[in-house]
């Protein structure tokens, strides 16, 4: 009986390392087959390209904004920045303009994107966009604030529909 259960556990175990080594076996021929030859082949599996998702959100990039105070009113370029910021936009600098006085505030488009600048001017209630290209700076707009600006009130259902109309109007300003 004893021999006859020895038996026995010696062919599981053959058994179970020939299924093992015939794995391996084709597993490795199977790789071989897969790979490209030749010298400039890779050694690692290179990864594949992810398979579209059509219900992934594409985020939109950030704008990079400069605020600039032209008016001379203290602390209004500060103020502006954290509208901004409130509203999503990467303000990377703010401070005063080279001179003060100014009467008009606009914003000035940096980059060749002026539907980024008009997102910025709609933000802060600002009728003048203009494009005024300057490769130097790392930004895609500029916000100059002039004596006109004032901050708006509280953000409200009156002021956002305020904002709509505006919006609206400008619109129907400039296609016809």
């Amino acid at each position: 009986m004893r021999r006859r259960l020895e038996l026995l556990v010696l062919v599981v175990a053959l058994a179970a390392a020939g299924a093992f080594l015939v794995s391996f076996a084709a597993q490795w021929w199977g790789r071989a087959a897969e790979e490209p030859a030749g010298e400039g082949a890779p050694l690692l599996p290179q990864p594949s390209e992810p398979e579209f998702d059509p219900g992934r959100v594409k985020l939109e990039p950030r704008i990079r904004v400069e605020v600039l105070n032209a008016a001379g009113k203290a602390g209004l370029a500060r103020q502006v920045m954290d509208r901004l910021r409130a509203e999503g936009f990467d303000v990377v600098y703010f401070g005063n303009a080279e001179a003060f006085g100014r009467d008009s505030s606009e914003v000035l488009d940096r980059v060749g994107k002026p539907a980024a600048a008009r997102r910025v001017a709609d933000a802060l209630d600002i009728e003048r966009v203009r494009t005024e290209l300057d490769s130097a700076l790392y930004l895609d707009v500029t916000v100059v604030l002039g004596q006109d600006w004032a901050p708006a009130e509280p953000a409200t259902h009156r002021s956002w529909w305020r904002r709509v109309v505006g919006r609206i109007a400008r619109m129907l300003k400039e296609s016809g």
